[in-house]
Protein backbone atom coordinates (compact mmCIF):
# COMPACT_ATOMS: atom_id res chain seq x y z
CA UNK A 1 0.00 0.00 0.00
CA UNK A 2 1.20 3.50 -0.78
CA UNK A 3 0.83 5.19 2.57
CA UNK A 4 -0.14 8.84 2.37
CA UNK A 5 -1.45 8.50 -1.21
CA UNK A 6 -3.87 5.66 -1.56
CA UNK A 7 -5.92 4.19 1.22
CA UNK A 8 -5.93 4.26 4.96
CA UNK A 9 -2.67 2.84 6.39
CA UNK A 10 -4.53 1.60 9.49
CA UNK A 11 -6.72 -0.59 7.28
CA UNK A 12 -8.02 -3.11 6.92
CA UNK A 13 -10.59 -4.85 8.98
CA UNK A 14 -11.77 -8.25 7.78
CA UNK A 15 -15.13 -6.88 6.68
CA UNK A 16 -13.47 -5.00 3.83
CA UNK A 17 -12.01 -7.99 2.01
CA UNK A 18 -13.75 -9.04 -1.19
CA UNK A 19 -11.06 -11.54 -2.17
CA UNK A 20 -7.46 -12.31 -1.29
CA UNK A 21 -4.99 -14.92 -2.51
CA UNK A 22 -1.44 -15.67 -1.38
CA UNK A 23 -1.02 -18.45 -4.00
CA UNK A 24 0.56 -20.76 -1.43
CA UNK A 25 -0.81 -23.96 -2.96
CA UNK A 26 -0.24 -26.37 -5.78
CA UNK A 27 -1.03 -25.28 -9.31
CA UNK A 28 -4.40 -26.20 -10.85
CA UNK A 29 -5.80 -25.73 -14.34
CA UNK A 30 -7.37 -23.22 -14.33
CA UNK A 31 -6.07 -21.43 -11.21
CA UNK A 32 -8.67 -21.96 -8.48
CA UNK A 33 -10.73 -18.83 -7.75
CA UNK A 34 -9.75 -17.15 -11.00
CA UNK A 35 -10.85 -16.95 -14.63
CA UNK A 36 -8.01 -17.08 -17.15
CA UNK A 37 -9.33 -14.70 -19.80
CA UNK A 38 -6.19 -14.69 -21.93
CA UNK A 39 -3.16 -16.98 -21.71
CA UNK A 40 -2.33 -19.81 -19.32
CA UNK A 41 -1.44 -18.47 -15.88
CA UNK A 42 0.11 -20.84 -13.33
CA UNK A 43 1.04 -20.96 -9.67
CA UNK A 44 4.81 -21.43 -9.48
CA UNK A 45 6.66 -21.67 -6.13
CA UNK A 46 3.87 -19.89 -4.26
CA UNK A 47 3.51 -17.05 -6.76
CA UNK A 48 1.17 -16.36 -9.69
CA UNK A 49 2.97 -16.41 -13.04
CA UNK A 50 1.12 -14.54 -15.80
CA UNK A 51 2.26 -15.00 -19.42
CA UNK A 52 2.37 -12.37 -22.14
CA UNK A 53 -0.26 -11.94 -23.38
CA UNK A 54 -2.04 -12.80 -20.18
CA UNK A 55 -5.15 -11.58 -18.37
CA UNK A 56 -6.57 -13.27 -15.28
CA UNK A 57 -9.57 -12.08 -13.24
CA UNK A 58 -10.63 -13.04 -9.71
CA UNK A 59 -14.04 -14.73 -9.69
CA UNK A 60 -15.19 -12.81 -6.59
CA UNK A 61 -17.02 -9.54 -7.29
CA UNK A 62 -17.75 -6.53 -5.14
CA UNK A 63 -21.22 -7.10 -3.69
CA UNK A 64 -21.79 -3.36 -3.16
CA UNK A 65 -23.41 -1.37 -5.95
CA UNK A 66 -20.45 0.98 -6.32
CA UNK A 67 -17.33 1.21 -8.46
CA UNK A 68 -15.26 2.04 -5.38
CA UNK A 69 -12.58 -0.40 -4.31
CA UNK A 70 -8.89 -1.02 -3.92
CA UNK A 71 -6.45 -3.68 -5.16
CA UNK A 72 -2.99 -4.26 -3.73
CA UNK A 73 -0.54 -6.86 -5.00
CA UNK A 74 3.12 -7.67 -4.40
CA UNK A 75 5.65 -7.78 -7.23
CA UNK A 76 8.16 -10.30 -5.84
CA UNK A 77 10.79 -10.06 -8.58
CA UNK A 78 11.05 -6.83 -10.56
CA UNK A 79 13.54 -6.05 -13.30
CA UNK A 80 13.88 -3.49 -16.08
CA UNK A 81 11.74 -3.79 -19.19
CA UNK A 82 8.54 -5.10 -17.59
CA UNK A 83 4.93 -3.88 -17.56
CA UNK A 84 2.84 -4.86 -14.55
CA UNK A 85 -0.90 -4.23 -14.83
CA UNK A 86 -3.46 -4.28 -12.02
CA UNK A 87 -7.13 -4.29 -13.03
CA UNK A 88 -10.20 -2.94 -11.28
CA UNK A 89 -13.83 -2.41 -12.42
CA UNK A 90 -13.52 -5.39 -14.78
CA UNK A 91 -16.75 -5.80 -16.72
CA UNK A 92 -15.45 -7.85 -19.64
CA UNK A 93 -12.31 -8.19 -21.72
CA UNK A 94 -13.13 -4.97 -23.55
CA UNK A 95 -14.11 -2.78 -20.58
CA UNK A 96 -12.15 -2.16 -17.39
CA UNK A 97 -9.74 0.20 -15.62
CA UNK A 98 -6.11 -0.61 -14.90
CA UNK A 99 -2.94 0.73 -13.37
CA UNK A 100 0.42 0.05 -14.97
CA UNK A 101 4.01 0.09 -13.74
CA UNK A 102 6.55 0.05 -16.57
CA UNK A 103 10.11 -0.47 -15.38
CA UNK A 104 13.23 0.95 -17.04
CA UNK A 105 16.85 0.85 -15.98
CA UNK A 106 18.48 2.29 -12.84
CA UNK A 107 15.33 1.86 -10.76
CA UNK A 108 13.36 4.40 -12.83
CA UNK A 109 9.92 3.65 -14.20
CA UNK A 110 6.54 5.04 -15.19
CA UNK A 111 3.19 4.77 -13.47
CA UNK A 112 0.11 5.04 -15.66
CA UNK A 113 -3.63 5.09 -15.07
CA UNK A 114 -5.72 3.71 -17.96
CA UNK A 115 -9.36 3.29 -18.93
CA UNK A 116 -10.36 0.64 -21.47
CA UNK A 117 -13.68 1.22 -23.23
CA UNK A 118 -14.87 -1.08 -26.03
CA UNK A 119 -11.36 -2.46 -26.36
CA UNK A 120 -9.70 0.95 -26.76
CA UNK A 121 -7.27 2.16 -24.07
CA UNK A 122 -7.31 5.83 -22.98
CA UNK A 123 -4.43 7.19 -20.88
CA UNK A 124 -5.73 9.07 -17.84
CA UNK A 125 -2.37 10.04 -16.32
CA UNK A 126 1.33 9.19 -16.42
CA UNK A 127 4.17 10.06 -14.04
CA UNK A 128 7.80 9.04 -13.55
CA UNK A 129 8.41 6.88 -10.50
CA UNK A 130 11.08 4.79 -8.85
CA UNK A 131 10.88 1.03 -8.34
CA UNK A 132 12.57 -1.64 -6.27
CA UNK A 133 12.62 -5.41 -6.25
CA UNK A 134 10.42 -6.51 -4.58
CA UNK A 135 7.77 -3.81 -4.94
CA UNK A 136 4.01 -3.40 -4.36
CA UNK A 137 1.33 -1.87 -6.56
CA UNK A 138 -1.93 -0.31 -5.42
CA UNK A 139 -4.88 0.70 -7.57
CA UNK A 140 -7.66 2.64 -5.88
CA UNK A 141 -11.03 3.54 -7.40
CA UNK A 142 -13.10 6.29 -5.84
CA UNK A 143 -16.60 7.21 -6.97
CA UNK A 144 -15.20 9.24 -9.87
CA UNK A 145 -11.41 8.78 -9.77
CA UNK A 146 -8.61 6.27 -10.40
CA UNK A 147 -5.31 6.29 -8.48
CA UNK A 148 -2.22 4.15 -9.20
CA UNK A 149 0.86 3.88 -6.98
CA UNK A 150 3.78 1.72 -5.97
CA UNK A 151 6.21 2.01 -3.07
CA UNK A 152 7.70 5.25 -4.41
CA UNK A 153 6.35 8.65 -3.38
CA UNK A 154 4.29 9.50 -6.46
CA UNK A 155 0.88 8.55 -7.82
CA UNK A 156 -0.75 8.62 -11.26
CA UNK A 157 -4.38 9.66 -11.03
CA UNK A 158 -7.29 11.29 -12.75
CA UNK A 159 -11.06 11.71 -12.73
CA UNK A 160 -13.41 9.38 -14.64
CA UNK A 161 -16.72 10.34 -16.19
CA UNK A 162 -18.76 7.15 -15.77
CA UNK A 163 -19.12 3.82 -13.99
CA UNK A 164 -18.79 0.91 -16.44
CA UNK A 165 -20.61 -1.43 -14.04
CA UNK A 166 -17.59 -3.76 -13.60
CA UNK A 167 -17.17 -5.17 -10.10
CA UNK A 168 -14.26 -7.62 -10.51
CA UNK A 169 -10.47 -7.18 -10.29
CA UNK A 170 -7.48 -8.93 -11.79
CA UNK A 171 -3.95 -8.88 -13.22
CA UNK A 172 -2.38 -8.81 -16.66
CA UNK A 173 0.98 -8.71 -18.40
CA UNK A 174 2.26 -6.66 -21.35
CA UNK A 175 5.96 -7.43 -21.01
CA UNK A 176 6.97 -9.97 -23.63
CA UNK A 177 7.82 -12.65 -21.09
CA UNK A 178 6.11 -14.11 -17.99
CA UNK A 179 5.99 -12.01 -14.81
CA UNK A 180 4.97 -12.94 -11.27
CA UNK A 181 2.57 -11.52 -8.68
CA UNK A 182 1.91 -12.43 -5.06
CA UNK A 183 -0.43 -11.58 -2.15
CA UNK A 184 -3.36 -10.23 -4.14
CA UNK A 185 -6.00 -8.33 -2.12
CA UNK A 186 -9.25 -6.87 -3.45
CA UNK A 187 -10.93 -4.61 -0.89
CA UNK A 188 -14.14 -2.66 -0.61
CA UNK A 189 -13.72 1.08 -0.34
CA UNK A 190 -14.92 3.08 2.64
CA UNK A 191 -18.62 2.82 3.40
CA UNK A 192 -20.86 3.19 6.42
CA UNK A 193 -19.76 1.54 9.69
CA UNK A 194 -16.67 -0.16 8.25
CA UNK A 195 -13.13 1.28 8.28
CA UNK A 196 -12.20 0.27 4.75
CA UNK A 197 -9.60 2.03 2.57
CA UNK A 198 -10.42 5.16 0.63
CA UNK A 199 -8.46 6.95 -2.08
CA UNK A 200 -6.73 9.95 -0.56
CA UNK A 201 -7.51 13.57 -1.41
CA UNK A 202 -11.10 12.96 -2.40
CA UNK A 203 -14.20 14.89 -1.47
CA UNK A 204 -16.58 12.33 0.03
CA UNK A 205 -15.25 9.76 -2.46
CA UNK A 206 -15.61 12.15 -5.41
CA UNK A 207 -12.53 13.02 -7.46
CA UNK A 208 -11.30 16.62 -7.25
CA UNK A 209 -10.35 17.76 -10.80
CA UNK A 210 -6.79 18.82 -11.62
CA UNK A 211 -8.03 22.24 -12.70
CA UNK A 212 -10.20 24.32 -10.36
CA UNK A 213 -11.44 27.91 -10.27
CA UNK A 214 -11.15 30.23 -7.27
CA UNK A 215 -13.63 33.11 -7.40
CA UNK A 216 -13.34 36.19 -5.18
CA UNK A 217 -16.55 37.71 -3.81
CA UNK A 218 -16.41 41.22 -2.35
CA UNK A 219 -18.49 41.75 0.79
CA UNK A 220 -17.69 45.45 1.31
CA UNK A 221 -17.44 48.45 -0.99
CA UNK A 222 -13.74 48.78 -0.20
CA UNK A 223 -13.18 45.54 -2.15
CA UNK A 224 -15.55 46.11 -5.06
CA UNK A 225 -12.86 45.91 -7.70
CA UNK A 226 -11.91 42.42 -6.49
CA UNK A 227 -15.44 41.10 -6.94
CA UNK A 228 -15.78 38.32 -9.50
CA UNK A 229 -12.05 37.90 -10.13
CA UNK A 230 -11.30 34.29 -11.08
CA UNK A 231 -8.01 32.48 -10.47
CA UNK A 232 -7.29 29.16 -12.17
CA UNK A 233 -5.78 26.63 -9.76
CA UNK A 234 -3.86 23.76 -11.34
CA UNK A 235 -2.60 20.55 -9.78
CA UNK A 236 1.19 20.50 -9.23
CA UNK A 237 2.59 16.95 -9.65
CA UNK A 238 6.07 18.23 -8.78
CA UNK A 239 4.83 18.83 -5.21
CA UNK A 240 4.19 15.13 -4.51
CA UNK A 241 3.98 13.58 -1.96
CA UNK A 242 1.75 16.60 -1.17
CA UNK A 243 -1.38 17.15 -3.28
CA UNK A 244 -1.22 20.85 -4.23
CA UNK A 245 -3.21 23.13 -6.54
CA UNK A 246 -1.78 26.62 -7.21
CA UNK A 247 -2.74 29.72 -9.17
CA UNK A 248 -1.96 33.42 -9.55
CA UNK A 249 -3.89 36.37 -10.94
CA UNK A 250 -3.51 40.13 -10.88
CA UNK A 251 -6.05 41.66 -8.55
CA UNK A 252 -6.69 45.40 -8.53
CA UNK A 253 -5.89 47.67 -5.61
CA UNK A 254 -9.11 48.60 -3.79
CA UNK A 255 -9.49 52.19 -4.92
CA UNK A 256 -12.06 53.78 -2.64
CA UNK A 257 -10.49 52.98 0.74
CA UNK A 258 -9.06 56.04 2.44
CA UNK A 259 -5.32 55.35 2.71
CA UNK A 260 -3.64 52.30 4.25
CA UNK A 261 -5.31 49.84 1.88
CA UNK A 262 -3.77 46.58 0.68
CA UNK A 263 -1.68 46.71 -2.47
CA UNK A 264 -2.27 43.62 -4.59
CA UNK A 265 -0.48 42.89 -7.80
CA UNK A 266 -0.09 39.11 -7.95
CA UNK A 267 -2.69 37.34 -5.82
CA UNK A 268 -1.33 33.83 -5.14
CA UNK A 269 -3.39 30.94 -3.81
CA UNK A 270 -2.44 27.40 -2.81
CA UNK A 271 -5.01 24.67 -2.13
CA UNK A 272 -3.67 21.58 -0.42
CA UNK A 273 -5.01 18.26 0.78
CA UNK A 274 -4.26 16.64 4.14
CA UNK A 275 -1.56 19.14 5.08
CA UNK A 276 -1.22 21.92 7.64
CA UNK A 277 -3.87 22.81 10.19
CA UNK A 278 -6.97 21.51 8.39
CA UNK A 279 -6.40 17.74 8.46
CA UNK A 280 -9.83 17.12 10.03
CA UNK A 281 -11.54 18.94 7.16
CA UNK A 282 -8.89 17.64 4.71
CA UNK A 283 -8.62 20.80 2.58
CA UNK A 284 -6.59 23.95 3.30
CA UNK A 285 -6.29 27.25 1.42
CA UNK A 286 -3.48 29.74 1.95
CA UNK A 287 -1.32 32.25 0.12
CA UNK A 288 2.40 31.45 -0.11
CA UNK A 289 4.95 33.80 1.41
CA UNK A 290 5.58 36.46 -1.22
CA UNK A 291 2.08 37.87 -1.63
CA UNK A 292 2.31 41.12 0.30
CA UNK A 293 -0.54 42.72 2.20
CA UNK A 294 -0.12 45.45 4.76
CA UNK A 295 -1.24 45.77 8.35
CA UNK A 296 -3.75 43.22 9.63
CA UNK A 297 -3.94 41.49 6.25
CA UNK A 298 -0.40 40.19 6.27
CA UNK A 299 -0.52 36.55 5.10
CA UNK A 300 2.75 35.50 6.64
CA UNK A 301 2.38 32.14 8.37
CA UNK A 302 4.74 30.01 10.42
CA UNK A 303 4.53 27.34 7.70
CA UNK A 304 5.36 29.80 4.91
CA UNK A 305 1.74 29.88 3.80
CA UNK A 306 -0.59 32.22 5.66
CA UNK A 307 -4.05 33.62 5.08
CA UNK A 308 -5.64 37.01 5.14
CA UNK A 309 -6.17 38.75 8.45
CA UNK A 310 -4.93 35.65 10.28
CA UNK A 311 -8.20 33.92 9.39
CA UNK A 312 -8.63 30.15 9.38
CA UNK A 313 -7.18 28.32 6.39
CA UNK A 314 -9.95 25.72 6.65
CA UNK A 315 -13.15 25.79 4.58
CA UNK A 316 -16.36 27.12 6.11
CA UNK A 317 -18.43 24.84 3.85
CA UNK A 318 -17.83 22.03 1.37
CA UNK A 319 -20.05 20.42 -1.26
CA UNK A 320 -18.58 17.54 -3.23
CA UNK A 321 -20.65 16.74 -6.30
CA UNK A 322 -19.93 19.11 -7.97
CA UNK A 323 -17.02 20.52 -5.98
CA UNK A 324 -17.66 23.77 -4.12
CA UNK A 325 -15.44 24.87 -1.21
CA UNK A 326 -15.99 28.20 0.52
CA UNK A 327 -13.19 29.92 2.47
CA UNK A 328 -13.69 33.07 4.56
CA UNK A 329 -15.19 35.53 5.22
CA UNK A 330 -11.93 37.47 5.42
CA UNK A 331 -12.04 40.95 6.98
CA UNK A 332 -8.93 43.12 6.86
CA UNK A 333 -8.78 46.31 8.93
CA UNK A 334 -6.05 48.95 8.75
CA UNK A 335 -4.59 51.30 11.32
CA UNK A 336 -6.15 54.76 11.19
CA UNK A 337 -8.69 53.75 8.55
CA UNK A 338 -12.40 53.30 9.25
CA UNK A 339 -13.06 51.16 6.18
CA UNK A 340 -12.26 47.47 5.98
CA UNK A 341 -11.85 45.05 3.11
CA UNK A 342 -14.07 41.96 3.42
CA UNK A 343 -14.29 39.11 0.92
CA UNK A 344 -14.60 35.36 0.54
CA UNK A 345 -13.11 32.79 -1.84
CA UNK A 346 -15.13 29.99 -3.45
CA UNK A 347 -13.39 27.12 -5.24
CA UNK A 348 -15.36 25.21 -7.88
CA UNK A 349 -14.82 22.81 -10.76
Amino acid sequence: MVEGYIGNPTCCCEGCIIFEDDFNRANTEPVTGWTEVTGDSDIVAGELEVPDPGLIVADAANSLDTPRGQVTVDLPTVSAGEKYRVIINYDDEQNYLFGELETAGAGVGTLRAWERIAGSDTLIDSITTGWTSPDTMTVCRSETGLFVGNQASVVAWGCIDADNGGRQAGLSNDTGSPITYDNFRYLQSIFEEVNCPACDCQCENYCVPKTLTATLTALHACCDCMDGVEIELTYQPSELPDFIWEGTAEVCKPSICAGGYPVLDDFDLRLSCNTGECTELQWQLCTPTGTEWVGACSPWGTDGCGLFGNASKCPTSIECNPISMVFGDFTCSFTGVDDSCSFRITITE
